[in-house]
């Protein structure tokens, strides 16, 4: 197994500080149910180079430093990220209010 020198661990460190957005390039394993594109929240990372990730889909594999192609996500990404959040957030909530009228209507038109 080969391992990153320290100064390449370090400079790892400063260029994906934990918390920052990464997304999945390549990954090259094949129990992994990882696919490109996926995106998580790096949570460590070890000194074996290791990035470990939090994953949206709720996995918890670490990157390898060596093996795998992955990438920051920019502050342009996260901003429609989080647009599409509210956004989705909001047609929940419309959803969720239309089907609490449509039981109170249901509900009137019993009595």
């Amino acid at each position: 197994m080969r391992f990153p020198s320290e100064k390449a661990v370090e400079a790892l460190r400063k260029q994906y500080p934990v918390g920052a957005r990464v997304e999945l390039v390549h990954m090259d394993d094949q129990y992994s149910k990882l696919k490109p594109g996926d995106r998580g929240y790096v949570e460590h990372i070890d000194d074996a180079g290791g990035l470990h990730v939090r994953w949206d889909s709720g996995s918890g594999i670490a990157l390898d430093f060596f093996e795998d192609s992955y990438r920051l996500v920019t502050a342009e990404e996260l901003e429609a990220e989080k647009a599409q959040a509210e956004q989705t957030q909001e047609e929940n909530e419309d959803e969720e209010s239309a089907e609490e009228n449509r039981k109170i209507q249901i509900v009137r038109s019993a009595i």
